[in-house]
């Protein structure tokens, strides 16, 4: 059911922003990642293997900055400790999202946010 609701928002060409580390998502649901350049080491900050200096290469701002940008970026978040371990590791953009995205469907642990202030 995730991977049908990812798939069948509205606009087609949405980007997919994963704060979890399930990259299947993107494959199943036919989506592009809003960070594409970014996929190894956002992936690696979930599971909280990469090393401090490739991490802090991350450009938190950077990252805020493409998600203003985007219209209609899809997040999806989850209760797990990949998500803990990326709200800890970048809280500004966590902030970010928690103040400019609200929840749009959510199944078991899964959560999709889109735009808008939160409910």
């Amino acid at each position: 059911w995730l991977v049908d609701h990812i798939r069948a928002a509205e606009p087609a060409d949405a980007p997919v922003f994963l704060l979890t580390n399930d990259r299947m998502l993107l494959l199943l649901s036919e989506r592009e990642s809003l960070f594409p350049d970014h996929t190894f080491v956002l992936s690696g900050v979930g599971w909280d293997i990469v090393a401090a200096p490739d991490r802090d290469r991350l450009d938190a701002e950077e990252l805020i900055q493409r998600l203003e940008r985007e219209p209609d970026p899809i997040v999806v978040d989850r209760d797990d400790v990949s998500v803990d371990n990326f709200r800890a590791y970048l809280p500004d953009v966590a902030r970010y999202v928690d103040d400019n995205f609200r929840v749009e469907y959510r199944i078991g642990t899964f959560r999709v946010l889109r735009k808008g202030r939160p409910g």
